[in-house]
């Protein structure tokens, strides 16, 4: 334990009522094999060139090896990084361990928390959830599905930040006052898009679709607005606002 994450664990609490650990993508077995390999194969090309040979049988080894020596060195620093991967939850707040990196956040300083989900191939095919938090100077971390259980994490972020920022968020729509959410803002008068405002009464739905948060005006056909979800900061927060203003639900 660096003396940095020890310091943040301290300040924390000291002590953390949940931890959520890197996967490991590749078995140390395979990336044993590919260094061996990769080794066998620079050993080769040294003696080659050591011994000024231009045996094509021995040179055909020679890029197998170096490329089986890159994936070695590649696979064993993706382990590190994962091995040493982690996200410890305080009733405080959140440190987040990723290689030689400690962030360390309190609830009450993370003023946005961006949630997308991603598909990808890599060693098959997956949809990852992905948590981005960030606090008011600017320093963020991005909390993916490299750590085992990502989605009951990134369930407890939203709760959190949400139960801080919320009350404020409410008090502040109640004085009158405009909040903004990326793309959409809320105020008295409705919600709006830019330059163009949706009264209240004139909203048919919201919902969440394909990724997109839909809001249909009344007696429209096509959507009034549709933004993109993950492009929208604190999306529980907006959702638990809409549920108050006007008593619509969209799960987030």
């Amino acid at each position: 334990m660096t003396a940095k994450l020890e310091r943040e664990i301290q300040e924390l609490g000291g002590k953390p009522i949940a931890e959520y650990k890197g996967m490991a993508s590749l078995p140390l077995v395979l990336i044993g094999l590919a260094i061996v390999w990769g080794l066998i194969g620079l050993g080769l090309v040294i003696w080659s060139l050591m011994a000024s040979r231009s045996d094509s049988s021995l040179l055909c080894w020679v890029a197998p090896g170096l490329i089986c020596l890159s994936f070695g060195v590649w696979a064993v620093n993706e382990w590190r990084l994962k091995h040493n991967l982690r996200a410890l939850v305080f009733p405080d707040g959140l440190i987040h361990v990723r290689g030689g990196r400690v962030n360390a956040f309190r609830w009450d300083e993370i003023t946005e928390v961006y949630q997308s989900m991603q598909r990808t191939h890599r060693f098959g095919r997956a949809v990852q959830r992905i948590y981005t938090v960030r606090d008011a100077s600017g320093r963020k971390s991005v909390l993916t599905g490299e750590l085992a259980g990502i989605a009951a994490l990134g369930e407890t972020i939203q709760r959190e930040v949400t139960a801080r920022i919320l009350p404020r968020y409410w008090e502040a729509y109640n004085q009158g006052k405009a909040l903004q959410f990326g793309a959409l803002g809320l105020s008295k008068e409705g919600i709006s898009k830019g330059r163009q405002v949706l009264a209240w009464d004139q909203i048919e739905e919201v919902k969440l679709e394909r990724g997109s948060i839909v809001i249909k005006k009344e007696a429209g056909k096509l959507p009034w607005a549709s933004i993109t979800a993950s492009s929208t900061p604190n999306l529980f927060v907006l959702t638990s606002m809409l549920e108050k203003i006007i008593g619509v639900t969209m799960n987030a």
